[in-house]
């Protein structure tokens, strides 16, 4: 029988956020104003009185070692089920950035060889360049001008002269505002979280521990699965916590892939073949892993004779629940069903976190970073590709390798597609390209498969992936994936409620599941 509560885990974006604003955004979209998660006709538990929206209390929670954070708990939905939402908050534990540190990282990035800039980024590395080299002519410009006054005429210096001062403190007051506000506060985030330099180290450490520890207890802690409150975790990320979050999920998963009790479930599952009279029942260890690895290896045989690689999603993400399900029963601390990113700058991971795409491909080859699906390695004895290891009988137990969470854990990523530099969301992307499985090809290509869904939204779009008819790419979507009024580029005269990127953060959180 199923617990009756799930919980969702929030990962803020990068920026000085304020504790619990991220959440609460997030908890009026996907669940306060959603009709369809209860029945419209019923009461409102607050005022007893019509029903306006879905109810939701701010409850103290100390698994979050904050006096700052509270976790959310919302009234039963039409199912009978509560949903406990929490926000994993990091922004206090990344102070002291220093201008020094984001201009060493910036130039790291800058001065990298053409070939180890991914080509979606490519315009944005140009562009960037073309900047500071107009930012570094101006400066030359006027430096030798001030130092050669004869070369302009004395109406000019007679004009201009006197507002000189005034322009030069103009500049160095927006230059000084965008190294502390943008640069520092924003960029900084990512510098010290994704540069694994050892004056960050601490600070990483610090974040993935906390994080770790707070999936951990939410999950049963050291009293195992079968005391969590939840039977199911979702993970929702934003921005720069895409990487944090997927960080934390790598190293949460390595720590209960062997935490597995086969003695136990065999023996529930004999007992209840004895209650239904079956004396000749034989007893089949991990069908859905094996259901879930079939598609994966028949993929990836596809891809390796240089045929389609695409897994069948709907098929594969079915595949990936009913495999967590076992896994839980099997008493694997493991409750996270769906990782879900909005804006996630994982899209730039062989930019971002990685030497390039050879680079990021083998860290994920030595599974230092997991795919989805996850890295199959041969066996010598079964002859045969696989995510777990263990005996070779067909009817033996095996072991997830420790980056195999992606067999269990459904991936969407929720991006908005960019248009020139400002207009769409240039830190997202899709992921699949370079977090799907690498596959070697007979003829010595790479390839992937991918398992991850992919949703475009800011505006709709239609099957192409182009705006639909008269749909137009907003300005800067970044921070609008789960804002009721964000500005959606859909036409003026379009009454659809509600806008399409909540429906989509809604499908993909998909609460009414059990």
């Amino acid at each position: 029988m199923g617990k009756k509560k799930q919980a969702v885990i929030v990962f803020h974006g990068m920026g000085e956020q304020v504790p619990m604003q991220t959440l609460r955004t997030l908890v009026a979209s996907a669940w306060e104003t959603d009709p369809d998660l209860n029945n419209p006709g019923r009461v409102d538990s607050v005022t007893g009185g019509p029903r306006e929206k879905n109810a939701v209390w701010s409850k103290p929670d100390g698994r979050n070692h904050s006096f700052e954070l509270y976790r959310l708990t919302t009234e039963k939905d039409k199912h009978q089920r509560q949903t406990e939402f929490y926000e994993f908050y990091w922004a206090h534990r990344v102070q002291g950035t220093t201008w020094q540190q984001v201009k060493s990282w910036i130039g790291d990035l800058m001065i990298r060889h053409p070939r180890r800039v991914p080509g979606h980024v490519m315009g944005v590395w140009l562009a960037l360049w073309l900047l500071l080299i107009l930012m570094a002519l101006s400066l030359g410009v006027a430096q030798y001008l001030q130092n050669r006054p004869d070369l302009l005429t004395s109406a000019f210096w007679t004009a201009v002269g006197p507002a000189l001062p005034y322009l030069s403190l103009v500049v160095s007051a927006i230059t000084a505002w965008a190294i502390g506000s943008i640069f520092v506060k924003r960029v900084g985030d990512v510098v010290r979280y994704t540069n694994a330099k050892p004056e960050n180290i601490a600070t990483r450490q610090q974040i993935r521990e906390a994080g770790v520890t707070l999936l951990e207890e939410l999950s049963g802690g050291a009293d195992g699965v079968d005391k969590s409150d939840y039977d199911r975790i979702i993970i929702v990320a934003h921005s720069l916590g895409c990487i944090v979050a997927y960080d934390v999920l790598t190293h949460a998963f390595a720590r209960c892939n062997r935490k597995l009790d086969f003695a136990k479930v065999r023996e529930a599952a004999e007992k209840a073949a004895e209650k239904r009279g079956e004396d000749d029942f034989v007893f089949e260890h991990q069908p859905a892993l094996r259901a879930v690895e079939a598609q994966i290896r028949t993929a990836a045989a596809r891809a390796r004779e240089g045929k389609s690689p695409d897994l069948d999603l709907a098929s594969f993400r079915d595949a990936q629940r009913a495999a967590q399900k076992e896994l839980a029963a099997y008493g694997c601390p493991w409750l996270v069903t769906d990782f879900l990113t909005f804006g996630s700058p994982l899209a730039h991971a062989e930019f971002l976190i990685a030497d390039g795409k050879e680079d990021l491909r083998e860290t994920q080859v030595l599974r230092q970073y997991p795919t989805c699906p996850p890295l199959m390695e041969y066996s010598i004895a079964a002859d045969d590709y696989y995510v777990t290891y263990g005996a070779s009988g067909a009817g033996d137990p095996r072991y997830p390798h420790h980056a195999a969470m992606f067999a269990f854990t459904r991936w969407t990523n929720i991006y908005s597609p960019r248009r020139l530099i400002l207009w769409g969301d240039i830190v997202s992307g899709t992921v699949a390209k370079v977090f799907g499985q690498p596959v070697k090809t007979a003829s010595g290509e790479w390839t992937r498969v991918s398992g991850i869904q992919e949703i475009a939204v800011l505006p709709e779009r239609d099957e192409n992936g182009a705006p639909k008819t008269n749909h137009r790419v907003p300005w800067m979507t970044h921070n609008s994936y789960w804002k009721l009024t964000a500005k959606t580029g859909a036409p003026v005269d379009d009454k659809t409620s509600p806008p399409h990127h909540i429906k989509a953060l809604r499908k993909s959180l998909n609460l009414l599941e059990r």
